[in-house]
């Protein structure tokens, strides 16, 4: 094993290891259907982070990029801090939540709550209409960052969210 793997691995095991993940629902269902023809519809997206490690996560930033073509109505546990484009030219509204002891409790390996860290009530346009949006979550803890991407298609009355493709 080359030293940087060796240093690789030996890192892992004294740095958090978070991951995102994103649904429509608590239990992260990817797929939304909804019945009838309304003019809009809110729905709320989840947002739960887990941590693969055993070293928890004492001191975290999460941070939060939706698409500013679809508008948020309501942030739970989360700061609006602006909007941006990336050096992609996609348009992001940005939301923050940092996570410290003693105020919040570490990220632990063990949390299996199943509840979310927080969500994003948005409205979709109507329901006969095609969109693709884009979503990022940026997050940081000492000894580790990461950067994930995801698409929600809104095709119709069916909403899906997918991991971007690298």
């Amino acid at each position: 094993m080359n030293d940087f793997a060796v240093q690789d691995v030996r890192r892992r095991s004294s740095s958090p290891l978070l991951v995102p993940t994103i649904g429509f629902d608590v239990g992260l269902r990817k797929y939304l259907r909804y019945g009838g023809d309304p003019r809009t519809l809110n729905e709320t997206i989840f947002v739960s982070l887990a941590n693969l490690s055993n070293t928890p996560a004492f001191y975290t930033s999460l941070v939060l990029g939706l698409d500013t073509r679809l508008p948020v109505i309501h942030a739970e546990s989360l700061i609006s801090v602006g909007s941006s484009m990336d050096k992609d030219g996609k348009s992001f509204a940005w939301y923050r939540r940092h996570y410290a002891v003693p105020n919040d409790m570490p990220i632990f390996k063990e949390n299996v709550y199943g509840l979310p860290d927080c969500t994003l009530t948005v409205t979709f346009p109507q329901a006969n209409s095609i969109y693709q949006y884009d979503f990022r979550i940026l997050l940081q803890t000492p000894g580790f960052s990461t950067k994930r991407d995801w698409i929600i298609h809104k095709m119709g009355q069916h909403a899906e969210i997918e991991p971007e493709q690298e």
